[in-house]
């Protein structure tokens, strides 16, 4: 009988959300068994795939978790690897807002059991704030700070990594007074409106061309035809040129 291998793959992923193991082997069906750093265990198949998922309980957040997998009742394909959980360093992000007048540094983490800590300056001391259950803080902060004097470093209580994120700006919101409308001001608005429109629709009125109406008619009148009296023609004397012209401006002839 020849021996058959599963070929066992598997690695843990570990978030915010707690730690999953997801894992392929050679062929469907394979039993997978798990057993995590605080005793219990999981047994999950594998699908037709190959492939398997599953969940570390809440609370697992450290130490190596041994996976196990083998065909069904074939002892002899059993394979066995091990992982360490990692949890990542924390990732904050944070940002410098104004509401109502009063500046606010605002930021977010994305894991419990996290301190954040403030330095507005190299030379103060820090300040330490608290996260809520939503893994989110807020800290007044005095009214000319920029984002380039203001550093934020969380640091996980249980892994001890750490990290720093830049400071950005925020949106900026202010709140506005909106005066109450009354009746009156109410009514006077829509006398306006409907005195508007009125005059907008007289000057469209005046503006409109109107159709061509074409002249009564009316009876032929009899024009005179007007009596030119033709005027003698006169002959006008031709001039003389040349020399003989000369001898008659001479002797006048």
């Amino acid at each position: 009988m020849s021996e058959t291998k599963v070929n066992l793959v598997a690695s843990t992923l570990t978030n915010s959300l707690g730690t999953t193991v997801i894992g392929h082997v050679g062929v469907p069906a394979a039993v997978i068994n798990v057993k995590y750093p605080n005793g219990k265990y999981d047994t999950v198949v594998s699908d037709n795939q190959g492939d398997f998922v599953t969940k570390a309980p809440a609370g697992v957040i450290d130490g190596d978790i041994l996976v196990e997998a083998q065909l069904p009742g074939d002892v002899a394909s059993k394979e066995t690897v091990t992982l360490t959980i990692d949890i990542p360093a924390p990732v904050v992000t944070a940002i410098i807002s104004t509401q109502d007048n009063q500046r606010l540094l605002e930021g977010r983490v994305n894991q419990p059991d996290v301190d954040v800590t403030v330095k507005l300056n190299e030379e103060d001391d820090p300040v330490f704030l608290l996260v809520d259950n939503s893994h989110e803080f807020e800290l007044v902060l005095p009214e000319n700070t920029t984002p380039a004097q203001v550093e934020v470093i969380a640091k996980s209580r249980i892994t001890g990594k750490t990290a720093t994120t830049k400071v950005g700006l925020g949106v900026t919101t202010k709140t506005l007074v909106m005066p109450a409308l009354t009746d009156d001001m109410i009514a006077e608005y829509v006398a306006k409106e409907k005195e508007q429109q009125a005059v907008a629709q007289q000057a469209t009125a005046e503006q409109t061309p109107r159709p061509f109406e074409p002249a009564a008619e009316t009876a032929p009148v009899d024009i005179p035809e007007e009596v030119v009296d033709e005027a003698p023609t006169t002959r006008q004397q031709e001039k003389p040129s040349g020399i003989r012209g000369f001898f008659s401006k001479l002797f006048g002839k």
